[in-house]
């Protein structure tokens, strides 16, 4: 099932398989620019290992790092559950 990475996913619990970085208009370009600079390519593999008490940043653990992320930020991954 494909989807955007969400507060909701598992924390912790289950890798998630990125498939890729919806488009989302003119005004994300160089957001998901970043996003493909951090490592956020299909086929990479990720976690959320974490979210603050408020509900956001999502911490999620890519290749060998931590990377904190805003929901809006998170909601362009699109992510396949295993």
């Amino acid at each position: 099932m494909q989807a955007s990475v969400k507060r909701s996913d598992s924390v912790g619990d289950a890798l998630l398989t990125v498939k890729g970085i919806k488009d989302g208009g003119a005004e994300h370009r160089d957001l998901r620019g970043r996003l493909a600079d951090l490592g956020f390519s299909a086929g990479e593999r990720v976690a959320i290992v974490g979210v603050a008490p408020l509900g956001e940043p999502l911490l999620i653990a890519i290749r060998d790092t931590t990377i904190a992320l805003r929901l809006s930020e998170a909601d362009l991954i699109l992510i396949e559950t295993d």
